[in-house]
């Protein structure tokens, strides 16, 4: 079963939790009943505790409710994105060791052995010197272990040589794969470039709007509240 499809049934799971917690409530009063034989002082116990009781339950609810909504996130990171125009009939590895930052890697073709060197298309990543850019590389790794079978779309290339292109991670789950770059903007760990929105144009919007509950999450490099672009910070230190 798909992430999406077991989010269906929170609800019904929710509304499970909240019968069994007043049933337990009404079980401990019966019993107080019981074994003091003064339903008065079981009132007042229990009208004293209802409120933390209460409290307790839509706790535990609010809590699992937003557990659920940032897992969905993370799976609407990847399976929003546009992906028409990949080329799963060529898959690459991520070659061991060569994740030298948190928007650039080295792959190899599964067939043809052919070597590239990978830029993430529509994101930019904080520099390795800039506050942040270790985490965002570290980040990387973990998502693009050695060897990880990954797809690639797009077929452009920069000024130095690199294919830009998103990638997505092929994962055990049959149809399920990661939206790596979109990954990495929703973690905070790599700034929407809108300037070269060009590079994914299909998916341009879906990067900005995950940028936005980055920031509003103050995940990674947000959790300050703010954070220098890493375009501006390479014009400072030219």
């Amino acid at each position: 079963m798909s992430l999406s499809g077991a989010i269906l049934y929170v609800p019904l799971f929710l509304s499970m939790l909240f019968l069994l917690a007043i049933y337990g409530i009404t079980f401990c009063f019966i019993f107080c009943i019981n074994y003091s034989f003064d339903v008065y002082n079981c009132q007042i116990l229990f009208s004293n505790s209802m409120d933390k009781n209460i409290w307790l339950i839509l706790s535990l609810c609010t809590t699992m409710i937003t557990a659920c909504s940032q897992k969905q996130m993370q799976e609407m990171a990847s399976n929003t994105m546009v992906t028409q125009n990949r080329t799963p009939d060529k898959t690459w590895r991520v070659k061991p060791g060569s994740v030298h930052d948190g928007d650039t890697f080295r792959a190899v073709a599964d067939v043809t052995n052919e070597e590239i060197k990978v830029r993430l298309a529509c994101i930019d990543a904080p520099e390795l010197e800039q506050a942040g850019g270790v985490e965002a590389r570290d980040y990387l790794r973990s998502m693009l272990t050695d060897n990880r079978e990954i797809i690639l779309m797009g077929a452009g290339k920069d000024q130095y040589g690199r294919s830009v292109v998103e990638v997505f991670a092929i994962t055990d789950t049959p149809g399920l794969e990661v939206g790596v770059n979109g990954e990495m903007v929703l973690a905070g760990m790599a700034h929407y470039y809108e300037r070269y929105k060009r590079s994914c144009p299909e998916n341009a919007e879906q990067y900005e709007f995950l940028e936005q509950e980055a920031i509003s999450s103050k995940a990674g490099v947000w959790a300050n509240g703010d954070a220098e672009r890493p375009w501006n910070w390479r014009g400072r230190n030219k």
